[in-house]
């Protein structure tokens, strides 16, 4: 049986630092037939010049966005099986076959998901993430995935939508909610890539904006009028937990007064979510710690997949 065929999305600016051991893990992979669009917007740092070197397509749309350039390299491709890929983390070698595979061999299943490594700016593992299986009452109160594992079955994303491509932040988990509203996710158990943490990532250098965007996610997602009853039953428990990681970002960025408002406001909502997932008791935690610690070196030791390029 043929293998399905894979596309690997990359929307990039600025990576100059990373891309070249970034896309040099993707190249590696040893998988067929494997689709790579890049699509860079506008980067002036050394990027594109490094990108040249490679037998990559690469497409340059000044002011394109993360998302916008997701959707448009996804609808572009008939590839069964799609993704995407950060210009700074690093696929293990042998992922993509592994993921493909499985993913071949549970027909029912729309995603499949594995493990992370956390590598710091410089390169060295300073975490793990393991997720374990994750199902539609897991994703509705936090998102523990980590995004540089998936792969996506298109006609899972032909039922859930796309990316939303007016999203900035936490347009992941709105995905991944999505979807779990319609197929099941497949989990894997080994460490399919790395993902970079550091101080000038995206949503490092906005953590308040990240918070926000996350409870925008999940107070819009329980506004649907397709949810079941079912789905409906975890509404308060799912602003609880997205008020839960907005307010690890502010006591992370340092706005303790405002930390403190989201965790009083996730408590009003359903106050057992604070005791029954990862975050609460970190969350906790930390607005009892009196000093406030650099955003990277935090983040060095995250159990969470909630953080968006």
């Amino acid at each position: 049986m043929p293998n399905p065929s894979v596309c690997v999305v990359m929307p990039l600016l600025n990576e100059a630092r990373y891309i070249r051991e970034s896309i040099e893990s993707l190249l590696a992979q040893d998988y067929a037939p494997l689709e790579i669009v890049v699509y860079d917007a506008g980067s002036t740092d050394g990027t594109l010049e490094i990108l040249s070197e490679y037998p990559v397509e690469v497409i340059v749309e000044p002011g394109l966005g993360q998302m916008a350039a997701i959707n448009r390299g996804w609808r572009r491709t008939s590839a069964e099986f799609v993704t995407w890929w950060a210009g700074d983390d690093r696929y293990k070698p042998g992922t993509i076959a592994r993921l493909a595979a499985a993913l071949q061999a549970q027909p029912d299943a729309g995603v499949v998901h594995a493990e992370s490594d956390i590598i710091d700016a410089d390169g060295h593992v300073v975490g793990h993430l393991a997720p374990g299986s994750i199902s539609f009452a897991d994703l509705a109160v936090e998102f523990t995935m980590v995004s540089q594992t998936t792969l996506i079955r298109r006609s899972a994303l032909e039922l859930s939508g796309m990316m939303d491509e007016s999203r900035r932040f936490s347009a992941d988990w709105d995905l991944f909610l999505r979807l779990s509203q319609y197929v099941p996710f497949a989990y894997q158990r080994f460490t399919a890539c790395e993902y970079r943490t550091h101080a000038g990532s995206e949503d490092n250098r906005n953590l308040v904006l990240a918070g926000a965007g996350a409870i925008d996610v999940v107070d819009s997602f329980f506004r649907r009028p397709d949810l079941t009853p079912e789905q409906r039953e975890r509404a308060a428990a799912g602003r609880a937990g997205a008020r839960l990681f907005a307010a690890w970002c502010a006591v992370v960025g340092g706005a303790r007064g405002q930390a403190w408002r989201l965790f009083m406001d996730a408590m009003r909502q359903n106050a057992g979510t604070a005791f029954t997932t990862r975050a609460g008791p970190r969350v906790m935690a930390r607005l009892l710690v009196p000093v406030s610690l650099p955003a990277q070196l935090l983040f060095r030791r995250r159990p969470l997949g909630w953080l968006t390029r």
